[in-house]
């Protein structure tokens, strides 16, 4: 892993602090795009816009994230 942990399976929630836009993936190497739910609850699939926050990725993503990367 790029950050020097391992993210496979084990995320809850996220931070994109990066300049631009991020998709999850179920699987690594960036295959099966996953939804995920913003703070308000709602379900999204697609890009975790830059400086885009969840505090809970929601049940049917928790703990199944296993890559991210440039969409």
């Amino acid at each position: 892993a790029p950050f020097g942990f391992n993210i496979n399976d084990h995320t809850s929630s996220f931070w994109n602090r990066t300049n631009r836009d991020i998709c999850i993936y179920a699987d690594t190497n960036f295959r099966n795009k996953m939804f995920w739910r913003v703070n308000n609850g709602t379900l999204v699939l697609g890009p975790v816009g830059a400086g885009r926050s969840t505090s809970n990725i929601g049940s049917d993503t928790n703990d199944k994230l296993s890559s991210f990367g440039p969409c």
